[in-house]
């Protein structure tokens, strides 16, 4: 059991001194961490999250900007005159008139 002992701790103090070594196994470790602790796929899914709620920002923004335009369109006393006539069939004092019958 000792000599078992021995030559893992000898194997340990040879894989000290490269550097190389050290530096995949702290690697491997890192990445070890990451995945299985979910601390990359959280990562992720926090990025994506973050890239559709950016989407859905500029989207309503937009929206914003189009109701805006809107609004100043609407109030506008002749865009109302016209809608009022286009719609509800309105006339101004003076307009011709014209009634057309079916004839069957």
């Amino acid at each position: 059991m000792s000599r078992l002992l021995i030559k893992i701790f000898t194997w340990i103090h040879d894989i000290l001194h490269q550097p190389r070594k050290v530096l995949i196994a702290c690697l491997a470790v890192i990445l070890f961490s990451l995945l299985f602790q979910g601390g990359l796929f959280q990562t992720w899914s926090l990025y994506r999250d973050q890239n559709v709620l950016t989407r859905k920002i500029q989207k309503i923004k937009q929206d914003t900007e189009h109701l805006n335009l809107k609004i100043e369109r609407v109030s506008d006393p002749n865009f109302l005159e016209l809608e009022v006539r286009n719609q509800l069939d309105y006339v101004e004092k003076g307009d011709l008139v014209f009634v057309f019958s079916d004839a069957d």
